[in-house]
């Protein structure tokens, strides 16, 4: 099944990116200028920034 594809312009945040794909329950957001693919947005990243935040925060962002 197929939901179609998200996308946002470049200019959107990485908390804009992170809560339309929670919206939209999807792992992934295109992200584009004028029309054309710039640069593609995963859960993975997502995973990389809570990695960063924690030594920050002192918060555990995501625990498995």
């Amino acid at each position: 099944m197929s939901r179609g594809t998200l996308s946002s312009d470049k200019t959107a945040s990485v908390l804009d990116a992170i809560e339309l794909m929670t919206q939209k329950e999807s792992g992934a957001s295109i992200f584009t200028s004028l029309g054309r693919l710039v640069g593609i947005f995963t859960e993975r990243e997502v995973f990389k920034i809570g990695n960063l935040l924690k030594p920050v925060t002192g918060h555990v962002i995501c625990q498995f």
